[in-house]
């Protein structure tokens, strides 16, 4: 199946997708989907941690490519390791078969997209659209799925997006708290608090913390 590509004049491409998959045979077809697509300039398959730290620390804000697989501890783990080492990095969880445990699974490090691998090809080329030019995008049918059967995934976010992590950041934000005391209070780094704050920023579309700190007393979450 063809996606109609009259507009790829027009589409952003993004410098580096890793793949980060240890079935060989599945990270080589989507290598070639998306290669065929012509969104990223480079395309890169890692099967193990140690080969994508290495690719990490060769690659400047790429796109990264997970599968859902990885326990949700493990990919909780690896979300903030890949966040710390590169604030600019945009995350992709790959979803190969949708189920209430692999919802339930998610992780509460919001990436930047979730996408089920059986929705039509136009939705995923939409998604990697969207991630490479900086939005957020969430499967139709992993959303329809977790609003129809409520597991320990619902209730995490916020009306607003945003999980309990960075509401926590949020409020610490705009009380007035530097990065670097916000990142030794959560025994965080200060480059994850940093990458947590460019994304809570992000999802409220406010772009400094005047804003932030307004936004927290309107919503209630620290007192004027």
């Amino acid at each position: 199946m063809r996606i109609d590509q009259s507009d790829h004049s027009k589409i952003h491409v993004s410098n580096s997708l890793i793949i980060f998959q240890e079935a060989e045979f599945i990270g080589e077809a989507i290598r070639c989907l998306l290669v065929s697509w012509q969104l990223f300039e480079n395309v890169f398959i890692v099967r193990e941690l140690k080969e994508l730290n290495s690719q990490l620390r060769d690659t400047s804000g790429p796109v990264i490519l997970l599968p859902s697989e990885i326990p949700t501890k493990s990919i909780q783990e690896l979300i903030l390791q890949i966040r710390e080492r590169d604030s600019t990095s945009r995350i992709i969880i790959f979803v190969q078969q949708v189920s209430q445990n692999c919802i339930n699974n998610l992780p509460e490090e919001i990436p930047e997209g979730v996408i089920n691998q059986n929705d039509p090809l136009e939705e995923i080329f939409s998604a990697f659209r969207k991630v490479i030019h900086g939005q957020f995008y969430f499967s139709k049918s992993i959303e329809n799925r977790s609003l129809q059967k409520p597991g320990k995934r619902t209730g995490k976010k916020d009306r607003n997006g945003l999980t309990p992590r960075q509401r926590e950041v949020l409020c610490k934000l705009a009380e007035g708290y530097t990065v670097k005391e916000i990142a030794e209070m959560m025994k965080l780094s200060a480059k994850a608090i940093d990458s947590q704050k460019y994304r809570i920023m992000k999802k409220l579309n406010l772009n400094d913390r005047v804003r932030l700190a307004r936004f927290a007393i309107r919503e209630g979450m620290i007192d004027p």
